[in-house]
């Protein structure tokens, strides 16, 4: 009897199995497919090419490197070529650190406050008055956007603006590295034009936001922008050193 029910088991059992076998299913993985929608695809497309590009740059990098050291290595007049290579490194620094006068094409940005806001009841309206006046932190959000759209090299009224500069409100100035500027606020940069324009333009850009506040903003493309250097000869740092691992 035992055997009998053993017997009746075994052939149920195998229908069962032949039955799943038949139906393919997988019983060593579970289905990893991942629904995404239409803009995390398109963000995931983004950063992907996004990470090509800066993959290709690195290589680029690397062997204008190689070629570098294997020119050093090759050539009869080592230290000549490697002195005027030095040479020339030195003067690109300077020139995008603000320490040599640059020319080149781009935009001059001019920022003014907007006029006094009266009420219908012809009052004078200080809150939406200070939404029309361009503060500090609003200027500080233009160099930024326009360093993200490309832009190489600034000034505003003329005083270049570093890497580390600092911009401070002063009443009706602006005070950019302990110089005092008054309005209209006459930004200058040098770059590609129409990209820089186009990026500064955009809805979402800040520019755009000034102008919703009342800001008076104009955007002239310009073929030859001379920005001058900084007086100040010299950024030696008091505490700051090489890292050595």
């Amino acid at each position: 009897m035992k055997q009998n029910e053993s017997s009746v088991f075994v052939f149920i059992a195998s229908i069962i199995v032949g039955i799943l076998i038949a139906l393919n299913i997988n019983f060593s993985k579970v289905s990893s497919n991942i629904q995404l929608t239409t803009k995390e695809y398109s963000d995931a497309v983004e950063k992907r090419n996004k990470l090509r590009k800066e993959v290709s740059d690195l290589k680029d990098d690397n062997y204008k490197i190689i070629q570098k050291i294997n020119e050093y290595s090759s050539s009869g007049k080592k230290d000549d070529k490697v002195v005027e290579d030095l040479k020339a490194q030195l003067k690109l620094n300077k020139m995008v650190d603000g320490f040599e006068e640059v020319t080149g094409p781009g935009l001059k940005i001019t920022l003014n406050d907007g006029d006094l806001s009266i009420d219908e009841n012809g009052m004078y309206d200080p809150i939406l008055t200070k939404l029309k006046i361009l503060h500090d932190e609003d200027m500080a959000n233009v160099i930024n956007e326009i360093r993200n759209a490309g832009g190489e090299a600034i000034a505003i009224n003329k005083q270049r603006v570093l890497p580390n500069s600092f911009i401070i409100c002063n009443a009706a100035f602006l005070n950019i590295d302990d110089v005092q500027l008054p309005a209209p606020f006459e930004v200058e940069v040098i770059g590609d034009a129409k990209l820089m324009k186009e990026s500064l333009q955009d809805e979402n850009g800040y520019l755009r936001f000034l102008k919703n506040r009342g800001l008076r903003v104009e955007i002239e493309e310009e073929t030859n922008i001379v920005l001058p250097a900084i007086e100040k000869k010299s950024i030696a740092p008091n505490f700051l050193a090489p890292y050595i691992k």
